[in-house]
């Protein structure tokens, strides 16, 4: 005789409830993914578009996931062939990881391409397909939470709802509304009050290193028309690794009379830093 099997831990079957992936979700979060890696007006170093790639593939996963949950619940067990053979289920599973994955990687050859004419344009320095792909390693990360917050999320809201139900015998559309609306604003109040300052500050002490230094090449312009200037209000240390680039790079005066064959005036090139002044009024002052 065989005993019955145990039963697992509430605990363990919310942390797989967490884990578990839904296959549609990463089809359509690998597709969210490879769109977001398209030309932009802007250079991307790899760990923004690392950002903003896992932030859209978590948007894909979780339309992936709600459309296979709609066309399971009104349209696929309409099929005498539903649900598909085991064997036939797990090779299917297989070819969308494996064919998401690779068109991941792929894709970031022509990105990396696409951030190299950008950055041309721009005059910068652009990234190398090697470097760039640490992107995907970013994107996992970045998507991997925010697929994790939104189920904690909406384990929350049902908790609250069940809650709602046992206490006061609430009907379940009623709970489950009440329960979203309590849940959204602590959520809300959370992210403005605790994250969003605590992500801003932590950017700072990553980035500030960098801030501090300027690119090679990169020397305080002369002409008191720009920002930096022996003359300006807004001082050279103060205007960051950024601002120091923009204010010492542009055309002058001599290069635009050569391209109009007219004669022209020195271009104006204004930026104040953080460090330029104390508050926002102070800086427009130094502009």
């Amino acid at each position: 005789m065989t005993g019955a099997p145990r039963e697992r831990h509430p605990l363990l079957v919310w942390a797989w409830s967490l884990v578990h992936l839904d296959f549609t979700g990463i089809a359509f979060g690998a597709l969210f993914f490879c769109l977001s890696l398209t030309p932009s007006l802007l250079p991307r170093d790899w760990l923004f578009q690392g950002l903003i790639g896992g932030l859209n593939a978590a948007i894909g996963y979780g339309i992936g996931a709600f459309v296979e949950k709609m066309l399971r619940r009104f349209v696929l067990h309409r099929f005498k062939w539903w649900p598909l053979p085991r064997r036939l289920m797990y090779a299917v599973k297989t070819v969308i990881v494996a064919g998401s994955a690779t068109a991941c990687v792929l894709m970031m050859i022509p990105a990396a391409a696409w951030q190299r004419q950008v950055s041309a344009v721009m005059g910068m320095e652009g990234p190398n397909t090697l470097g760039y792909l640490r992107t995907l390693i970013i994107a996992v990360v970045v998507g991997a939470v925010c697929v994790g917050v939104a189920r904690v999320l909406l384990d929350l809201i049902k908790t609250m709802a069940r809650f709602l139900i046992r206490r006061w015998h609430l009907h379940d559309e009623m709970a489950l509304f009440i329960g979203t609306a309590i849940v959204v604003v602590l959520a809300i109040t959370l992210i403005n009050g605790v994250l969003v300052r605590g992500f801003l500050a932590g950017a700072n002490r990553v980035f500030q290193p960098q801030n501090t230094t300027t690119r090679e090449g990169i020397v305080q312009p002369q002409q008191p028309q720009r920002s930096g200037s022996p003359t300006s209000f807004a001082p050279w240390d103060t205007l960051g690794f950024q601002g120091r680039n923009f204010v010492a790079t542009g055309p002058h005066a001599d290069e635009l009379t050569r391209l109009n064959g007219k004669p022209a005036k020195e271009p104006v090139r204004v930026y104040v830093g953080l460090n330029t002044a104390e508050d926002d009024e102070s800086r427009m002052r130094c502009c």
